[in-house]
């Protein structure tokens, strides 16, 4: 039916997608989460050290370790064609999106506050800016974040 494969892993787990499901493993290989009925089209994934992000649709969707959903955040305003990929940090989110022939970075403020353990009290994101990095790319399809770093130092 379609669909493609996308992956990425922290020090402890494994996020990847297939067809119109997400799903979350230790590194020693044990199924956490399965989480199904999302968009088969949009399937890029993205992990930090406690967190799994997928972009479903127009809508960026948190989950942590476990795949409990911890957030939505709806990306109508900034998705403007297909996605090349997603990114995200301890203080950024990314999404390039490729819109007539054009790459552009979407970078959004992560504000995440922690308890004296370092356990997330809260997530929350902020647009800042989008950014055309048509200038900057040569690989169609590929991830752009590191690209864009390094060919533009003034981005935060």
């Amino acid at each position: 039916s379609g669909g493609q494969v996308e992956i990425a892993a922290n020090a402890t787990h494994i996020a990847t997608t297939n067809h119109e499901y997400l799903y979350i493993y230790t590194v020693n290989g044990n199924n956490v989460a399965t989480i199904g009925g999302l968009d088969i089209f949009s399937q890029k994934v993205a992990i930090t050290r406690d967190r799994v992000f997928y972009v479903d649709s127009t809508r960026l969707k948190v989950f942590d370790l476990n795949g409990v959903q911890q957030k939505i955040l709806d990306l109508t305003s900034v998705i403007n064609g297909p996605l090349a990929c997603i990114e995200a940090t301890e203080k950024r989110f990314y999404i390039v999106t490729y819109s007539s022939g054009v790459y552009y970075l979407h970078i959004f403020r992560r504000i995440v506050s922690r308890d004296k353990d370092g356990s997330i009290l809260s997530d929350d994101y902020a647009f800042y800016k989008s950014v055309n990095l048509n200038a900057n790319l040569s690989a169609v399809g590929t991830c752009a974040v590191d690209a864009a770093y390094m060919n533009r130092p003034q981005l935060p």
